[in-house]
């Protein structure tokens, strides 16, 4: 398969301040260890993980997607200490 990672860096940054938005969302995702709360869930219809598309295989869910996420795939950038194989990194924490 062709689902690699998506966001690069140590742990701790990838979970305090995730760079590609389905990062974002998985983490959004968990349960709430506190509260034991229900996390967010996503619209759309996940990818078939035995025929993805081409392109950003988070692009049905994700808010920022444009139509240049259906084209090759972003290559991560092998000089950075924190990167994401996304055309529009989140920003923030």
């Amino acid at each position: 398969g062709r689902l690699g990672y998506n966001d690069y860096s140590v742990v701790e940054q990838v979970f305090t301040r995730p760079l590609h938005p389905y990062t974002r969302h998985l983490i959004g995702s968990s349960p709430d260890r506190l509260t034991l709360g229900r996390g967010a869930v996503r619209a759309g219809a996940a990818p078939d993980l035995y025929n993805l598309p081409p392109g950003c295989p988070y692009q049905n869910r994700c808010p920022r997607a444009q139509p240049v996420c259906q084209g090759e795939l972003m290559p991560l950038p092998a000089d950075e200490a924190h990167a994401a194989r996304c055309h529009f990194p989140e920003a923030g924490p």
